[in-house]
């Protein structure tokens, strides 16, 4: 437990530790108030905010026994961390090489701010479009594909005939989008929504979700079955699907619980898909000429407070971004190591999805929904539904691909 002293005889407690960031050591302050505190065991420093007690960042080191942390360099914009070899085996040792070493992060100072006040019962599949400096999401149950302008802080919106789980840029203009069953063309001028092809209809109660273009302008969207009553829903009813540029079709996976995030890699050999319900991200090999997948294999299992993974992006250094749905965070997770290596809060429960947007890519985009939370739990939660932008994270984003149709 952190305390602070307000006088030598009175002291409030700030912060009590979770389980897995084990047991507090050294600590410093950065120019913004907040609090770095070391976890000896854990393998972590952890960023907490004093006024609210929430922790606010978790920055993963490649050891154990982080014992301390300053800041320094030319700027301060470094951060030191020391670490000990003391207590470890031999066995331990030799998976910790690093053990007592000295480290140096790039601290960065996260900025969390709601940049679309307008609720979304459930937000999703933020898309940056470059080409007019806006933010492409939808409103999955308010049936709305969404458009918020960074230049004038409009929102403006088109209704559609069904829930629509996923957007994305097309090469000529416009938007692809997967709504009902059906995958279709969204013209924003004209409001005119033109099917393209109809799946699955012979499974009435399913609808698309989460959907992205791949590096070669083919369109991967995967499907889901409703819920019949809350927390009731058919198991294994979804799949995925490719559409082709010339509008022919592919399923890549069958007896999905909920399909949901996806991207690929750096590399353009590697995809990546959540299935909402594995609680877990899958990386499969990706054929880029083909665009086939195969040979699933397990990246990353989410740990019990990380909640339920949702949507996905990846960053310029090829790592991986979460929304944890019910979790209130997005995590950043390394594809090489299957280690979650940073944690950023948000001041809402269920985050659905995110993506980098803004002239450089610097900037983070997080959605939000309110479906799904009471009436108690809304009146605590005046930000749910809301659209986050997260600056400050010392990464930045690639530009989303487009459907070559």
């Amino acid at each position: 437990m952190i305390q602070t002293a307000i006088r030598t005889s009175n002291r409030r407690s700030i912060y009590k530790l979770e389980k897995e960031e084990s047991i507090p050591d050294g600590m410093c302050i950065d120019t913004e108030g907040k609090l770095w505190v070391a976890c000896y065991d854990g393998g972590r420093v952890i960023r907490l905010d004093p006024e609210t007690g929430k922790r606010l960042q978790t920055v993963k080191l490649p050891v154990d026994k982080t014992t301390s942390c300053c800041f320094g360099g030319k700027d301060y914009s470094e951060m030191y961390v020391t670490s000990a070899s003391d207590g470890m085996d031999k066995e331990w040792l030799s998976r910790q090489p690093q053990a007592g070493g000295i480290f140096k992060t790039m601290s960065s100072s996260i900025k969390i701010e709601s940049v679309v006040k307008e609720k979304n019962r459930m937000g999703e599949c933020p898309v940056w479009e470059e080409r007019e400096s806006a933010l492409i999401y939808v409103d999955i149950n308010s049936q709305k594909v969404c458009r918020w302008s960074s230049l004038t802080n409009e929102v403006q919106s088109v209704s559609v005939d069904a829930r629509v789980g996923s957007v994305a840029l097309r090469q000529c203009g416009g938007y692809i989008i997967a709504l009902g069953t059906r995958f279709a063309f969204l013209d924003w001028d004209t409001k005119a929504v033109t099917t393209i092809l109809e799946l699955e209809q012979d499974k009435p109660n399913n609808r698309f979700n989460d959907g992205k273009a791949d590096p070669k302008g083919r369109f991967f969207a995967g499907t889901m079955a409703e819920e019949t009553a809350p927390g009731v829903r058919a198991r294994r009813q979804g799949a995925l699907y490719t559409l082709f540029p010339n509008h022919s079709v592919i399923k890549q996976l069958d007896q999905v619980d909920i399909s949901n995030g996806l991207d690929w890699s750096l590399d353009h050999r590697t995809f990546f898909h959540i299935d909402s319900l594995a609680y877990a991200v899958h990386a499969f090999s990706y054929d880029v000429h083909t665009g086939k997948i195969a040979c699933p294999r397990l990246l990353y299992h989410l740990e019990k407070e990380e909640q339920m993974p949702d949507g996905m992006c990846i960053d310029a250094e090829g790592k991986l971004w979460v929304a944890c749905i019910d979790g209130g965070r997005v995590i950043r997770i390394d594809p090489e190591t299957g280690k979650r290596i940073q944690t950023v809060r948000l001041p809402t429960p269920r985050i659905t999805s995110c993506c980098f947007g803004g002239k450089d890519y610097s900037e983070m985009y997080v959605t939000s929904a309110y479906d799904g939370l009471d009436e108690t739990t809304l009146a605590k939660e005046p930000h749910a539904g809301e659209i986050f932008k997260i600056t400050g994270l010392g990464v930045k984003g690639i530009p989303q691909n487009f459907y070559a149709a």
